[in-house]
């Protein structure tokens, strides 16, 4: 039922009916309706509307179905629910009258139950009639303020919790490809989970982990034409499909980081090795691969930047120095760092796409590959961040080169926009140095500057070219000032 206007405001009108059971109990009913017209709400009641020599019946019934009035409260005692069920008195007509009403008419809302008083078993007094609706409880005085509130609400049709709007159905579920419900319901389900049963945390991340790459197993580059624009478009296609389970896969990590849980790192580790043996698989093509490789790549790229973020600096530790060990081609088993062959993908990707991009887009782009890792960038994040976090996989790759296959290239350094590097920066704070000791494998501030002072290929400017090249690390710190504050 909608309110009605009263003199140019919503005023809604109610009228109640109670019994005259003590006079203790009329202070008490007008007491609330007092209340409520100091609130705004226009009361109808016998103690102010029905004058002497009116008619009783016809004030009662005419204020009871009038559509004049907005809602009939009910205010029921002991002696009003006996009237109602023996049809005795004023309560008695009124019941015949309301009895028809809430049986006979769609709209029931008009009559609000108020539980007035409990028998000697604790319950409610309610008549008969009434002994299925849903009531408001005023038999507890202590909590007055509560149940007036909730009466307030009620007459205004103001509930707590109100329907949102109606959204638009999120296209992955549209999508007949994927079934990206399944996911974002699991999702859905372990974050929950890991509120509720922390206990049992490294199960429910190695579930959904698993559920996550089984989605992504179902991805395949189509090749219906072999010329570079057709197998770029493609690429891009899955791309797009694939954004969404990213974010997926950023929700989750959020989450967990929030949670602040202990959970095994080597459950990452091993999501990683699992991904990469996909992109290793001779079941996918080599197109396919190169879309894989360039999932699992920025995969790890987030995780980095979420754990910066997070400053869960011991995470980072872990993906950097954990053993990786992982079914190549051959069927043996490696030593892995972030062997995610990167610096191959980035080459491979960037010749594939430099035409794609030429023609389609008019732009003839540095690294095709990194445009597209920021351009669709995840709206938590900014382009800086994620920049950061490849050049400190970089940085680490670098300095501790006797440690890893490989370097790690600095794909996205063309994006590079501030002149610092707040993860650097903040190590002349020997507590910061405390903290982040274990990304650089060093126990002593007099390792680190060690470590940092040793020739690397830094030395020469890492990058594309002499235009975009990384900055050393000494340009951002100086070395013998780490570790010197507190």
């Amino acid at each position: 039922m909608d309110i009605k206007k009263h003199d140019d405001e919503i005023h809604p009108k109610v009228f109640i009916s109670y019994s005259q059971s003590s006079q203790e109990h009329i202070d008490s009913v007008m007491k609330l309706a007092n209340d409520l017209v100091s609130d705004g709400i226009d009361v109808i009641i016998d103690q102010w509307n029905l004058e002497v020599g009116n008619d009783i019946n016809h004030f009662m019934e005419n204020n009871t179905i009038s559509n004049d009035i907005d809602k009939v409260l009910l205010i029921i005692d002991k002696v009003y629910a006996e009237k109602a069920n023996n049809r005795v008195g004023g309560v008695g007509k009124e019941t015949q009258i309301i009895s028809q009403e809430v049986y006979d008419k769609t709209d029931q809302n008009k009559f609000i139950p108020i539980v007035w008083e409990y028998d000697e078993n604790n319950n409610p007094y309610e008549p008969i009639y009434l002994s299925s609706r849903y009531y408001i409880d005023f038999a507890d005085k202590k909590r007055y303020n509560e149940s007036y509130h909730k009466l307030i609400r009620a007459i205004l049709n103001k509930p707590y919790y109100e329907k949102p709007k109606l959204g638009k159905i999120p296209k992955e579920i549209l999508n007949n490809n994927f079934k990206y419900d399944k996911i974002r319901s699991s999702l859905n389900t372990y974050l929950h989970n890991l509120n509720d049963d922390s206990k049992r945390a490294n199960v429910f991340v190695n579930e959904f982990l698993d559920e996550f790459l089984e989605e992504i197993s179902h991805f395949d580059v189509e090749i219906t034409d072999i010329s570079s624009l057709e197998i770029s478009k493609n690429i891009c296609t899955n791309v797009n499909n694939y954004t969404v389970l990213r974010n997926y896969y950023i929700v989750f990590l959020e989450n967990l980081m929030n949670l602040s849980l202990d959970v095994d790192s080597s459950i990452f580790t091993d999501f990683f090795v699992n991904l990469q043996y996909l992109t290793t698989s001779y079941n996918n093509s080599y197109y396919n691969r190169l879309f894989l490789n360039f999932i699992l790549y920025e995969l790890f790229i987030y995780s980095i930047a979420i754990s910066l973020k997070h400053k869960k600096y011991d995470f980072i530790e872990d993906l950097f120095y954990s053993p990786y060990y992982y079914r190549d081609v051959y069927n043996s088993f490696n030593g892995f760092y972030v062997n995610l062959e990167q610096r191959s993908l980035g080459y491979y990707f960037n010749e594939l796409f430099k035409e794609y991009f030429n023609k389609k887009f008019d732009k003839n782009l540095a690294s095709p590959f990194a445009e597209i890792i920021t351009k669709r960038i995840n709206p938590l994040y900014n382009v800086e961040e994620l920049v950061d976090a490849d050049l400190l996989c970089c940085y680490i790759s670098m300095i501790n080169k006797d440690l890893f296959q490989d370097d790690w290239f600095p794909q996205l350094y063309l994006y590079k926009k501030g002149v610092t590097f707040e993860f650097f920066r903040r190590l002349i704070s020997k507590r910061y140095f405390e903290e982040v000791k274990g990304i650089f494998n060093v126990d002593s501030v007099d390792e680190l500057k060690e470590l940092l002072r040793k020739p690397t290929e830094l030395n020469s400017r890492y990058g594309f070219n002499k235009i975009f090249c990384v900055k050393l690390i000494t340009e951002y710190i100086n070395i013998d000032e780490i570790g010197t504050m507190r």
